[in-house]
């Protein structure tokens, strides 16, 4: 497995992270992001940066877009139980991981968990051993170390799989990152980074020189601007209950307004649906209110 992570990982890191060295990657990276959508496309403006727009017109409550998050975390103080791949609610029927007693709502989510991160991080950060975790330990509240941790054991299973980063680190290489003074809680961060190397590096010398502490904080400062909150309406409670944290690459795209055009929303899971609220034009902005995170 290792053996492609070095290859493909060194030439990630020949292009020293810059934004204006990733356009090549965007160029086959992007239209694998929009996918088969037909009503937004992705484009530059001078003030705003890039931003999504409207490739028809789009009608007053039309769901623009459908989104998984490419990486979250749970709230671990959340009252109702959920499922850990897609925070679901949980009723008494439940699947748990035989190792580690993670739950899920069934046997697509436990597999699709396994295949995707949870082989790196069962009894570690997930399950019953999860309290003893270092990196637990140091985040506390913060979900963003958590789901640091979660990007790695992804990029692990994504080599192991297809022996690629296409489907991993290129993708966040994409997105923006804080810089300078909009990284407010980075003092933290080598003490964070300190309990994922002992969570994950400490028996692996091969893979932390890869996933060194600046690895960490890109990937961090990667999350600090492009998180989302993921909250859940309950009406049998007519509660609404913070489920989580997540990273959307594709939302991420979305510019926030005072006035929006679109609003998002959850709907018993982890997925972001996005909705217009007005009539859009077509090559009109597709703009959202606030909701992304600070660490």
């Amino acid at each position: 497995m290792l053996l492609g992570l070095r290859s493909h990982f060194q030439s990630i890191k020949s292009r020293r992270y810059q934004h204006s060295q990733t356009r090549s990657i965007s160029e086959g990276i992007l239209p694998e992001i929009i996918g088969d959508r037909s009503n937004i496309f992705i484009r530059e403006s001078p003030s705003k940066g890039r931003g999504l727009h409207a490739q028809r017109k789009i009608p007053c409550g039309e769901t623009i877009l459908k989104e998984d998050p490419f990486a979250s975390w749970p709230d671990l103080g959340e009252l109702v139980p959920s499922c850990r791949c897609c925070f679901a609610h949980l009723s008494s029927k439940r699947d748990t991981c035989k190792s580690c007693s993670s739950l899920y709502c069934g046997p697509q989510c436990q597999m699709k968990a396994f295949n995707s991160y949870h082989e790196f991080l069962c009894n570690k950060i997930e399950g019953t051993q999860a309290p003893a975790s270092a990196l637990i330990q140091s985040s506390g509240p913060r979900k963003l170390p958590l789901i640091a941790a979660k990007i790695y054991a992804s990029i692990l299973a994504g080599v192991q799989q297809t022996n690629s980063f296409a489907s991993t680190w290129e993708k966040l290489l994409l997105l923006d990152h804080a810089k300078g003074d909009r990284i407010p809680s980075s003092d933290r961060w080598p003490k964070d980074y300190e309990s994922f190397h002992k969570d994950f590096l400490e028996s692996s010398p091969t893979n932390a020189k890869f996933f060194n502490y600046d690895w960490f904080h890109r990937v961090m400062s990667i999350l600090i601007v492009n998180s989302f909150f993921i909250r859940q309406h309950d009406a049998s409670r007519l509660q609404t209950f913070q489920d989580g944290t997540g990273l959307y690459i594709l939302s991420s795209f979305f510019n926030h307004s005072c006035a929006p055009n679109a609003e998002y929303f959850f709907e018993n899971s982890h997925q972001m649906h996005i909705r217009s609220t007005r009539d859009i034009q077509q090559n009109e902005e597709i703009t959202i209110p606030g909701g992304r995170m600070n660490d």
